[in-house]
């Protein structure tokens, strides 16, 4: 047994109760079909007389794999916790194991004991190790200690030995050196368990790092997931064994933020491994180089300034669809969190290639056009240029979030028609219920269409015959129904449940965003309100300003007046508009100043301010400015909650034509007020 005989065997298990011919496998394997054969007579060898053997099926032109899943987990068992006796290491594999033993012992290895390791002759452990400097590419300040005598060493920093170890585990396969892929069965994965202690850490490694993603509101794929698995079961090898980190790589490295707060809580939720500082700088400069995507960025205040892009973005999605997306706070979460790992990949002049792209703009061609006309937004605010790529996966939120909109929606109404006969009619309308979420009100034959019509009405009529003179959609299909056909229908439904949204003038409930922060020492007793911050020395209407600087800090003075901010917050206001552009005018006529809270905020407030005469703040799709907000709020979940219900509020162009009418300070309060009312009872 050996690598490439486990390789076919991997692939007989993904065809599964298949007869696989020997070319095939050859092919696939990229080797004669006379070594498949030699493969196949090793395989019998090495099973001998255990039950195993049953389970495959050889003949003179092809091979399958005729067992279980169970029985699958159970080969794979038997091959991983087999003996080096019983299968042959190739010379790539015993090197890669003999580094990584270097690598991961504090004492040198003596060729006796590498011997002895690996059942092979001493000549072959010489010629191994000569090869490993060259073949592994060791980095500068490594020291490659090689005595015959006394054994053989590396000598580098920790930092560096982590690095080695898991730039040469990573290249195995991370997933299955945990055995979360269970058709995975290679011995050398088992060697990598037992060299770093896996079994003894996994479980708690992995249940600090989910606790952690769950704590902070990270999202990570499963390649980040396990890469940081990997990280973290290395560094809990190390720190048992007495070896801590060596100060950070990056002196500059920032200790601030989301990366460090990570790392710190995935250690404490650990519990039971030592951790010093730099171990903490260590494991944060590593989250950072992922580039994770999340709900929440290393500065809140940053993390605002993606919010308000995405929230102008949608706003012009929302136009072309006559639909509210602006109020899906999910949408706006994963849209944030993409924008975040896009803006890091491009800095980083990392392309990201998506498979779905020529799919997405081939079905979804209109809606795609949707988005690249409006992704210049999100693209002129973080100054970087947004390809087809990741427009298509913003395009793929967009329509999840539509779904959930029209999901609300009663089905379809759908008259089934044949002209064959009741049989192939009730056979079609039973087709259509088991593909799609339709209301059949009346299965029929062809010619009684137009009867059925005038005593009931139907969005759509599927028919196996073409119908002629009827008002009603009707679309023909065959039987059975081809792939052509369920396409079409599927297409024609999307439009009418469009429609039917359009026509219901409704929009999209509110989500509820954040949860209140239980153990922040700022909040209140109940959950904030914009009516409460807006008393009426902080409403000022009608008001004159020269221009956009003028109007910020018109806006600010009511804070300073009662010592909510400092004079250097009113400033920072307008150095953010100066440094990042007009990206709070996030919708149109409505600017929301702000600034980073370190700047001065003392406190929570908002002031609410209609100027006399509209002004250009240099936003291109939402100037003139008649409304400024300036507000001083703190990294908290529910003061970001706050502002995301003044955002909605303040997207309503019936609120802000109201608004725009108010005779007076109390006006304004009242009509505030029972929009936040109103959205109380919605959500519930």
């Amino acid at each position: 047994m050996n690598s490439r005989i486990c390789q076919m065997i991997r692939y007989l298990f993904a065809n599964i109760n298949t007869s696989v011919r020997l070319e095939d496998v050859a092919a696939f394997m990229d080797i004669s079909v006379r070594m498949v054969r030699n493969y196949c007579s090793d395989m019998e060898k090495f099973f001998g007389t255990d039950s195993f053997l049953k389970w495959f099926r050889f003949d003179s032109g092809s091979i399958a794999f005729t067992g279980t899943k169970d029985d699958m987990l159970e080969i794979s068992s038997r091959i991983r916790n087999s003996d080096f006796y019983r299968y042959k290491l190739s010379s790539e594999e015993r090197r890669q194991m003999i580094f990584s033993l270097l690598l991961c012992n504090d004492t040198p290895l003596t060729v006796s004991e590498l011997c002895d390791l690996f059942f092979t002759s001493r000549g072959t452990i010489l010629r191994d190790i000569d090869c490993i400097r060259e073949d592994f590419l060791l980095p500068a300040e490594t020291d490659y200690s090689k005595n015959k005598l006394h054994g053989f060493s590396l000598d580098c920093s920790e930092n560096k030995r982590r690095a080695l170890i898991y730039r040469e585990i990573s290249k195995c396969g991370i997933s299955e050196l945990f055995g979360f892929d269970s058709s995975q069965c290679e011995i050398r994965d088992v060697f990598y368990g037992r060299l770093l202690k896996v079994k003894r850490n996994i479980a708690k490694v992995k249940n600090a790092v989910q606790e952690a993603e769950k704590q902070l509101h990270i999202s990570m794929t499963d390649t980040e997931f396990y890469c940081l698995l990997l990280y973290m079961i290395i560094a809990a090898f190390r720190i048992e064994s007495g070896h801590f980190s060596d100060s950070c790589d990056e002196p500059g490295f920032s200790s601030n933020g989301l990366s460090i707060n990570f790392a710190e809580y995935i250690f404490k939720n650990i519990g039971t491994i030592p951790y010093t500082e730099n171990e903490l700088q260590q494991l944060a400069q590593f989250l950072k180089k992922q580039n994770l995507s999340c709900t929440a960025d290393e500065e809140s205040h940053e993390l605002l300034r993606y919010y308000f892009l995405v929230r102008d973005f949608l706003l012009e999605i929302s136009k072309s669809y006559s639909v509210d997306l602006l109020s899906d706070s999910n949408l706006n979460d994963y849209l944030v969190g993409h924008m975040l790992g896009m803006y890091h990949r491009i800095q980083n002049k990392e392309k990201l290639d998506n498979p779905l792209v020529v799919q997405i703009q081939s079905e979804y061609k209109s809606d795609f056009e949707i988005v690249k006309r409006s992704v210049h937004i999100l693209g002129d605010g973080l100054g970087v240029t947004i390809d087809d790529d990741e427009a298509a996966y913003i395009l793929m939120h967009i329509i999840v979030a539509l779904e959930r909109v029209y999901s609300s929606l009663p089905d379809p109404d759908v008259i089934i028609a044949c002209n064959t006969g009741m049989a192939t009619a009730n056979f079609l309308a039973e087709s259509i219920r088991k593909q799609f979420s339709v209301n059949i009100v009346s299965v029929t034959s062809s010619h009684n269409v137009e009867r059925v019509l005038s005593r009931q009405r139907a969005d759509l009529i599927i028919c196996t015959v073409p119908l002629r003179d009827i008002e009603t959609p009707s679309i023909q299909v065959s039987l059975p129904l081809s792939d052509v056909d369920l396409t079409k229908i599927k297409a024609k439904l999307d439009h009418i449940s469009r429609n039917l949204f359009f026509s219901s003038k409704r929009s999209a409930p509110t989500v509820s965003a954040s949860a209140e922060d239980d153990h922040s020492s700022i909040e209140r007793a109940k959950p904030l309100s914009v009516c409460d911050l807006l008393t009426d020395s902080h409403i000022l209407l009608d008001r004159e300003a020269g221009d956009w600087k003028e109007s910020i800090i018109t806006a600010g003075e009511p804070l300073l007046w009662d010592k909510t901010v400092s004079a250097d917050y009113l400033s920072a206001m307008v150095a953010n508009m100066l440094e990042n552009g007009p990206y709070f005018v996030f919708s149109p006529h409505v600017a929301i100043a702000h600034a980073n809270p370190k700047y001065g905020a003392k406190g929570i407030g908002m002031t609410f301010l209609r100027l006399k005469a509209p002004i250009s703040f240099g936003h291109p799709a939402n100037d003139p400015v008649k409304f400024v907000i300036a507000v001083s709020m703190f990294d908290s979940p529910s003061h970001v909650n706050l502002l995301f219900k003044t955002m909605n509020l303040l997207c309503n162009s019936e609120i802000l034509s109201m608004l725009e009418h108010a005779a007076n300070t109390s006006e304004v309060r009242r009509i505030i007020g029972k929009y936040e009312k109103d959205m109380k009872q919605l959500i519930g």
